[in-house]
């Protein structure tokens, strides 16, 4: 499972740094500019629709093969919607370290609290059970408030061909210093 990760973060982390990354980035941005330069967004869409859908079934079938079996009930909204939207919102959705990072601090907050239920029992007023869910809605409200794009935010990403230069002015007022 671990090596299909890392196949699969270095497919997408190759993906993101070629042109179709570049052209699947415009059309996250801009739909109408991306389709006036001639892009077919339905086609890309529908590419990348049927890849992450390919990847997605791989690893719900090494998760299958994980747990020996698969049963309806265990598949709960909170397990599997929010928290993994939580982790994704609080690493940052465009960066995969981020979303590495997210995962790692939302796993981590779940095993305290569950090691640390009945410690924790006389100091809150309500039941243990339902700390989880009042934590994941009050970190997903406090992200969005406090760090909307994440702990590692999207950065610019500089094309191998691309030389970036500074504007003329940049340039002369810094020959006048």
């Amino acid at each position: 499972m671990l090596g299909f990760a890392g196949l699969v973060w270095i497919y997408v982390d190759r993906v993101g740094r070629s042109p179709l990354g570049r052209t699947l980035r415009a059309i996250r941005d801009n739909e109408t500019t991306a389709e006036s330069v001639g892009k077919n967004i339905s086609d890309y869409r529908m590419r990348t629709l049927v890849v992450s859908s390919a990847i997605a079934a791989l690893c719900g079938g090494l998760y299958a093969f994980y747990t020996c079996g698969v049963v309806a009930t265990t598949y709960s909204r909170m397990w599997w919607t929010f928290w993994p939207w939580l982790m994704v919102m609080l690493g940052g959705a465009s960066s995969s370290m981020g979303v590495l990072v997210g995962t790692l601090i939302s796993t981590s907050v779940i095993k305290l609290i569950n090691v640390f239920k009945g410690v924790l029992q006389p100091f809150i007023p309500f039941d243990v059970v339902w700390a989880e869910s009042m934590m994941i809605g009050a970190t997903m409200i406090s992200v969005l408030i406090l760090r909307p794009e994440g702990i590692f935010p999207e950065k610019p990403q500089v094309t191998s061909g691309m030389i970036i230069t500074k504007p003329a002015q940049a340039r002369e007022s810094e020959s006048r210093s």
